[in-house]
C-alpha cells in the first residue's frame, strides 16, 4: 500500500491496469498483492490478530496482503541447532541475498533484487557438519549468492531442491505478475554452476518450461523419497494444493524406527497462521485440505516449521499451527464453507 501510494492509484496498482505505474516499487506492490491475496484472507480464519486480518475482513484483502508483505520484514531467526551435526541455515531475500550491496555490484539485477526484497522469500541450506556438504532449497532471485553464503560457512553445495515451481521459488519468467522480468534460479544453478536440481515429479515439465530448460536437466522428486546429505535425509512429502506438486521436506536423522524429525521446510503449503494461495492456476482447494488434514496430520507437535516466505514470522511449530493455524482440525464440510 505504501509503495502504491508513492507511485499513484492503489486501486490501479492492485488491478494491474494500464493506468498503473510501472516503476519497480509499483511492480513490487502488484506482485505482492497478486501472490499474497489468498493467504491474507486466511489470517482472519486462522484467528491471527493483526492489522492485515482486520483490513481483509473489511474487504481490503489485496491491500492487506500488500501491507503484510511490506510491513513484517522478519528479524533474523535465532540459530537453529536441534542436532549438533546438522547445518541448517535460513536465508531471506534482501537480508542475506539479493541485498542492496548485491544490487550495487550487479546493476543489471537491481530491479529484480528490489522486488525480491519485497517478496520476502526464504531459502534454506541443510547439510552435515561432519562431511561439509549441504543442499539448498528454493534458491532463486540470487542463486549464486545462496551458494556463496554456504561456501562462506565452509560448506560445499551438492544439489538444489525445490518445493514447487512458482517463479519466486525456482526462477524463470515471472509472467503476468512481473511482465518482462526473468528471475535467476534453477537454470543458473544447473547450467552455470553445474548443480543437479530436483523438483516435484508432478511439476518437472512445468518447471522446465518456466525456467526455459529441457526437462531432462531436472530430476523428479518423488513423494516419500529420502534425499540424503551426509548423515541426514530430507524426506519429501507431497502436499499439493498451492500448486499441483507442492512438496514439504522433513529433515531427519537416523533410519527406520530410529528416525528422528528435526525440521519441516514447508514451502508455500504452511505459513505461520495461514497457508498458500489457492486461486492460482493449478491450485486445488480439495487437495490442500487433504494435504493439511491427512498428509501432515502425523507430524509431532514440537517439529519446527520453516515457511517459504516471511509473511507472518520466520518459523512456527506443528503444535502452534494445530492450535491457531491451518493444521487445526477442520472437517471437509467446514473447509468447503470457509473456502466459499
Amino acid at each position: 500500500v505504501l509503495c502504491c501510494a508513492a507511485e499513484g492509484s492503489a486501486a490501479d496498482c492492485m488491478r494491474g491496469s494500464a493506468a498503473a505505474p510501472r516503476s519497480p516499487s509499483a511492480l513490487l506492490c502488484r506482485a505482492l498483492a497478486a501472490l499474497l491475496g489468498g493467504a491474507s484472507a486466511w489470517l482472519g480464519s486462522a484467528r491471527a490478530v493483526s492489522a492485515p486480518a482486520a483490513a481483509a475482513a473489511a474487504g481490503g484483502a489485496q491491500q492487506a496482503a500488500c501491507a503484510a508483505g511490506v510491513a513484517t520484514m522478519a528479524t533474523k531467526a535465532a540459530p537453529f541447532a536441534p542436532h549438533p551435526a546438522l547445518y541448517f541455515r535460513q536465508l531471506l531475500t534482501g537480508r542475506e541475498v539479493a541485498t542492496q550491496a548485491d544490487a550495487a555490484r550487479q546493476p543489471s539485477r537491481a530491479q529484480v533484487y528490489q522486488v525480491a526484497k519485497g517478496m520476502q522469500n526464504f531459502m534454506y541450506a541443510v547439510g552435515d557438519r561432519r562431511t561439509g556438504e549441504c543442499v539448498i532449497i528454493d534458491a532463486c532471485w540470487h542463486p549464486e549468492g545462496v551458494v556463496r553464503r554456504c561456501e562462506e560457512d565452509g560448506f560445499k553445495v551438492v544439489a538444489a531442491l525445490a518445493t514447487h515451481m512458482h517463479f519466486d521459488h525456482i526462477g524463470g519468467s515471472a509472467g503476468r505478475f512481473l511482465p518482462g522480468v526473468t528471475v535467476p534460479g534453477l537454470r543458473e544453478l544447473v547450467e552455470d554452476l553445474g548443480l543437479p536440481a530436483h523438483v516435484p515429479r508432478a511439476e518437472v515439465d512445468l518447471a522446465a518450461r518456466q525456467c526455459g530448460m529441457a526437462p531432462s536437466k531436472l530430476s523428479p522428486l518423488e513423494d516419500g523419497q529420502l534425499f540424503r546429505v551426509g548423515g541426514f535425509a530430507l524426506r519429501a512429502v507431497a502436499t499439493p494444493g498451492h500448486s499441483p506438486g507442492s512438496t514439504c521436506l522433513v529433515v531427519e536423522s537416523g533410519e527406520g524406527e530410529g528416525a528422528r524429525s528435526h525440521a519441516l521446510v514447508s514451502g508455500d503449503t504452511i505459513f505461520p497462521g495461514s497457508c498458500g494461495r489457492l486461486d492460482l492456476p493449478g491450485s486445488d482447494k480439495d487437495a490442500m485440505w487433504h494435504s493439511l488434514q491427512i498428509k501432515l496430520a502425523g507430524l509431532p507437535d514440537e517439529l519446527r516449521v520453516w515457511p517459504g516466505h516471511a509473511y507472518n514470522g520466520d518459523n512456527s511449530t506443528v503444535g502452534r499451527e494445530r492450535r491457531a493455524g491451518m493444521l487445526r482440525k477442520v472437517s471437509k464440510e467446514q473447509w468447503d464453507v470457509m473456502m466459499g
